[in-house]
């Protein structure tokens, strides 16, 4: 496990001071070896061995640890603005943010606060209730607060599973030291991978690759809590050396982003040498975690009590983000005994242990039971085939990234591989056939592009995203199969959707226009985008009935069981067809695997389309498609996405524009104000949707998640009182636990729940429970009924038969039915006082209340403020909790509570996008990358551009602003014609010769335009003349960029042995690494490029790439390559950092 914390401004000091007051510090405790410097560049600033205090202090101050130099500075933050304007002017948020700098969200926090002094009153213009300030007090604050400091580094902390660190403390001191050192060996192993993949800087806007990392590394064998806990904290100085020979500081988003990879990466490495060296078995691998087979569960447990006390804190604070995880971790440090012996220490532990039963040869037993499994070719390529097939990378998002295939392999490898082999197969399958890669921004923040050595511009495999051809080739297919065939024979007739229409003359003038144009529609498949509660299900309906009256044949489905039977019970297709809606996964059954077959010109409607899979749509289009049938997709893109990888339904929704047919009036929310807040929040303006809620009173605040829990289930339980049957809403699983737990705690005490209870998969349910289930099964129904238990359906429970360990549920839409203990044991029943919003998504409550956190997003808030008719309340954590250790420092940053931090969680949407439209060429100049070399590339991009080197140039920036000159001519001729009109003979006179010269003015325009317009013409059809061209020449383009990517990765990952044996194996240190790296793709590559097939063997530049052509061109590449292969030959010929680091 890898979590990464903020060093905050002014923390620095908690290390120093620990490290230097004693060797009982907390980086430093009792026992510990000293820290220990890590990094390449720590190596080549002198900084080797144990830490010193004084060069730890002055890193994280940004200067050199020799010589005191500022080697990086603060940011220079704009300071608050102190106004000279008069002082008892009252401003409002809006002002006063923009006097201090903030946001306005932060400035009504201050002032909720008290830590800026301002009252509510009501405006004069827009005569709503808002903060008010005077400006003496903003000056004031200003006064009193100055820029913020640079952040000093980042604390990324490393530790094994639980079972590991138990074994560690247990065992005999011969393999004590054995698993410490794998341990120290996978941190190392994580320095690398981070300074290899994840420690760039930032130039000029560019990212730019370093020298590496300067670290201190400190490694620690207990917990606060006494339990034993090995774990390292690598404490990285927010600062490196960039290629360029400039310090920077680090780019703190990437090593965030490799958090997980790097996690994974650290997790396989340990396994793998503990099972080399010590034949340790592992059990499974969840979230690329596994404990040691043969350490009970129970002994986990037992010694998890500074689990127990981070996770009691997570519960306080209500977020569980991995920033609020880490600022758990250390909040709730205690102070270490220092009193207690490290013997007496370990003794304990084998007691407590041995009271469990994990006694000593318990302990023997789980050691030299397994070896590692040397990874055969045919294992390999089928794990391959895995990662690039459907269940793979692109199983649950159509794009991926390396750190994706490191982490996927990392776990799929078990202990087989240590972290570098990890890294290899990782390169290996980016560089095959299974991939493509995806055509990317070249600038700006998520830029693919980094600067490298020598100042260029390069694509890393570390930078750019791929995706699979098999994902590609199936949203290409529908996304055209949409676009281009039409079912014109299918459309509605006329008369029949009149006579709908007259039946229902409550269906508003949108909806009659939705119905209309879905019915005379002929699109293969049509996008209709429905708002919540604007009726679009009603008036799906209507579109029913329409083509059924004109004998076209309709069937009906969604993803969930419980929205395809409310689907049914909306519109009744079994009515029309004799057959029900039913879930996609069953009509995909139906028709694959049981003979059914759609009806010529079928016409399948698809509910809440948002979450439907990719590849189900596919394979359903197919279908459709073989029947000339069509299908409407009907749903919401801004709400829950789908599980497995989509995107589709929202793509097309947005490539139809305004011919888009869409529903928007709101016919659910009574309250005008929630009205605005949700059109607010569906444009992206979060603050201001907030706002309106906060003002209307309807945002509940509490200082931490236990009292915010409580006052949401004693306001649910009111409801309930008062006669609503509406749930408590929240984003995960956690809170909503947590809530189910507090609800019944309530019901037990207000005597709801009744009878003996039953435990099932450690749940106790009674009788008046109310329970979701959780799996369909459709052997689960009632006597002489045919609806079957769904996931999603609802009920409570109306008996409890305890001996046989089955409960009685009597559910709302499947009546009473009896749940048996296996479905029981599976988990598959839950309490239902509280749901997440996917479990409500296209449901009406009359009542929402909701509790958002951290890890919110943008779809969970959406559906969560669009459930309820009569009312919305959003309940938050907002109150300050001090991270303090004993010393009273703070070491990191405190995650924000309050409005701020939930805003900023929804405004981040789902990465739900269809690879295809961000490059709809990746397939194509994959396999044209595959069968050309870059030689042939390039000589056919000459050919091309040789050819559309001819166009004329574009024109159009000078035609629009000749267009513009005359129009402005042409209106001030026409102002002087009707002003003639009135005036006297003589100064009509007067005014013909500015009159001729404008007229001159104009023809002189007119004749520009002409021939503005003339080049403009050329240029244009010349691109429509030689449009397959320009298609081939962009083909191309990606073509060589995908086969140097290739070509690149494959030198580094499998280099050929002639290129290790003239440059030797590939170095440790970061700056000669990419040295390394620069050289054997340039070989690589070189060699493409002329044609030729790299040798088998060469002990000389001239046997690797052969002699000098004759070429200019040819030869100027030839000395390029030579002259970067000399670098890692002939070392003294490379760039030496010592100029840059300075004095030692």
């Amino acid at each position: 496990m890898l979590n990464i914390g903020r060093i905050r401004p002014g923390g620095a000091e908690y290390y120093v001071g620990e490290i230097a007051l004693s060797a009982e510090a907390y980086y430093l405790g009792r026992g510990e070896a000293p820290g220990r410097w890590v990094g390449s560049l720590a190596e080549e600033m002198g900084l080797q061995g144990e830490v010193d205090p004084d060069h730890f202090r002055a890193l994280l101050e940004g200067k050199h640890p020799f010589t005191a130099e500022q080697l990086v500075a603060a940011p220079r933050a704009k300071a608050p603005t102190v106004s000279e304007a008069p002082e008892g002017a009252w401003l409002t948020v809006k002002e006063a943010a923009a006097q201090l700098d903030v946001s306005t969200r932060f400035t009504r926090r201050l002032l909720a606060t008290g830590a800026l002094e301002g009252e509510k009153a009501r405006s004069d213009t827009t005569r709503r209730i808002g903060w008010r300030v005077q400006r003496a007090q903003v000056n004031a604050y200003a006064t009193a607060h100055k820029p913020s400091k640079r952040r000093p580094g980042f604390d990324l902390t490393l530790r094994p599973p639980k079972s590991v660190s138990i074994l560690w403390a247990l065992a005999d001191p011969e393999r004590r030291a054995a698993i410490r050192q794998a341990h120290r060996e996978a941190v190392d192993e994580v320095v690398r991978y981070y300074e290899a993949q994840a420690t760039m800087a930032r130039s000029k806007g560019e990212r730019i690759q370093t020298a590496g990392l300067v670290a201190a590394a400190f490694d620690h064998r207990s917990s606060r809590a006494g339990d034993p806990l090995l774990h390292t904290h690598v404490v990285v100085a927010n600062l490196t050396l960039t290629v360029a020979d400039a310090w920077r500081t680090l780019e703190g988003r990437l090593l965030f982003h490799h958090a997980l990879s790097g996690g994974y990466l650290y997790q396989a490495h340990l396994r793998h040498l503990l099972t080399e060296r010590l034949g340790i078995e592992w059990g499974p691998i969840v979230h690329g975690l596994a404990d040691i087979d043969g350490v009970p569960q129970r002994v986990i447990d037992e010694f998890s009590q500074r689990r127990d006390e981070i996770e009691e804190l997570l519960a306080e604070s209500g977020y569980t983000s991995a920033r609020a995880r880490q600022a758990a971790t250390l909040a709730t440090r205690n102070a270490k005994d220092r009193s207690v012996d490290p013997d007496a220490l370990a003794n304990t532990w084998r007691e407590r242990a041995a009271a469990l039963g994990f006694d000593e040869r318990a302990i023997e037993a789980c050691f030299d039971r397994a070896h590692v499994v040397q990874q055969r070719s045919g294992a390999i390529e089928r794990t391959f085939e895995h990662l690039a097939g459907a269940h793979g990378l692109t199983e649950r998002a159509s794009t991926f990234t390396r750190r994706d295939v490191v982490q996927r392999l990392a776990a799929e490898l078990g202990s087989a591989a240590p972290a570098e082999e990890v890294e290899r197969l990782a390169d290996r399958f980016i560089a095959s056939d299974r991939v493509v890669l995806l055509a990317g921004p070249t600038s700006g923040v998520n830029s693919q592009v980094v600067i490298g050595l020598d100042n260029r511009r390069i694509l890393t495999g570390g930078t750019a995203v791929f995706s699979t051809p098999e994902l590609v080739e199936i949203e290409t297919r529908l996304l055209q199969w949409a676009e281009q065939r039409r079912a014109p024979g299918l459309a509605a007739k006329d008369l029949a959707i009149d006579l709908v229409l007259t039946q229902r003359p409550d269906l508003t003038d949108e909806q009659v226009t939705m119905v209309r144009a879905v019915c005379s529609s002929s699109e293969a498949i049509q996008p209709i985008v429905g708002r919540p509660g604007s009726g679009k299900t009603y008036a799906a309906s209507a579109c029913v009935d329409a083509f059924a009256l004109s004998g076209t044949s309709v069937a009906g489905c969604a993803v969930s069981a419980t929205a395809a039977a409310e689907l049914e019970s909306a519109v009744g297709f079994r009515h029309h067809t004799g057959r029900s809606a039913q879930t996609i996964a069953s009509l995909l059954i139906d028709v694959e695997q049981r003979g059914y077959r759609f009806a010529s010109g079928t016409v399948l409607l698809l509910d809440e389309a948002s979450m439907v899979g990719t590849r189900d749509l596919a394979r359903l289009a197919s279908h459709v498609d073989a029947v000339g049938g069509c299908i409407k997709l009907i749903g919401d893109p801004d709400q829950h996405a789908s599980v497995d990888t989509g995107g589709v339904f929202k793509a097309l929704a947005a490539r139809k524009g305004s011919e888009l047919v869409r529903l928007v009036g709101n016919r659910r929310q009574i309250d005008p104000i929630e009205r605005a807040a949700i059109d607010d929040y569906r444009e992206g303006r979060i603050d201001e949707a907030l706002d309106r809620y906060d003002l209307a009173g309807k945002i509940v605040r509490q200082p931490t998640a236990r009292e915010t829990y409580d006052a949401l289930v004693q306001d649910w339980w009111a409801d309930r009182l008062a006669g609503s049957a509406a749930p408590m809403l929240t984003g995960t699983n956690a809170a909503r636990r947590a809530l189910n737990t507090r609800a019944r705690t309530l019901l037990k005490a207000e005597g709801v729940l009744m009878g003996e209870p039953l435990i099932a998969h450690g749940r106790e349910f009674m009788v008046g429970d109310e329970v979701v289930a959780r799996r369909n099964d459709r052997a689960l129904h009632a006597s002489g009924r045919s609806e079957f238990v769904k996931n999603g359906s609802t009920g409570w429970v109306a008996a409890i038969k305890v001996g046989r360990r089955e409960i009685v549920v009597e559910f709302m839409n499947e009546g009473p039915i009896t749940i048996p203990a296996e479905y029981l044991d599976a988990g598959h029943i839950e309490h239902a006082y509280a749901r997440t919003t996917h479990g409500v998504q296209g449901a009406t409550l009359d009542r929402a209340r909701y509790h958002p956190t951290d890890v919110s997003r943008f779809e969970e808030g959406y559906v969560a403020i669009t459930r309820a008719a009569e009312r919305t309340s959003l309940y938050i954590v907002e109150g300050d909790r001090e991270i303090d250790d004993e010393t009273g420092d703070h070491a990191v940053e405190v995650p924000e509570t309050g409005l701020g931090p939930i805003a900023e969680a929804l405004a981040r949407r789902g990465n739900q996008i269809v690879a295809s439209e961000i490059d709809p060429l990746a397939v194509q100049a994959a396999h044209l990358a595959q069968r050309q070399t870059l030689r042939e590339l390039r000589e056919r991009a000459r050919e091309l551009d040789a050819v559309l080197g001819k166009q004329p140039p574009s024109v159009a920036d000078q035609l629009t602003e000749a267009r513009r000159g005359l129009s402005m001519l042409a209106g001030r001729r026409a102002r002087m014609t009707e002003a003639h009109a009135a005036w006297r003979p003589s100064r009509r006179r007067a005014a013909l010769r500015p009159l001729a010269s404008i007229d001159e003015a104009i023809t002189h325009a007119d004749q520009r335009v002409g021939r503005l317009e003339g080049v403009q013409h050329e240029h244009e059809a010349f691109a429509a003349d030689h449009a397959e061209q320009f298609a081939e020449r962009k083909l191309v383009n990606q073509a060589l960029a995908s086969r140097r990517l290739t070509l690149a990765v494959e030198a580094v990952a499998d280099p050929p042995l002639a290129i290790i044996e003239l440059l030797g194996t590939r170095p440790s240190a970061q700056r000669e690494r990419l040295c390394w790296d620069r050289a054997a793709e340039s070989i690589r590559l070189y060699l493409d490029e002329s044609a030729e097939v790299v040798p088998e063997h060469a002990t000389t530049i001239a046997e690797l790439i052969g002699s000098r052509p004759r070429e200019l061109l040819a030869r100027y590449r030839h000395d390029q390559v030579a002259a970067v292969v000399r670098d890692v030959i002939e070392p003294t010929r490379g760039r030496s950092l010592g100029r840059s680091i300075g004095a030692r």
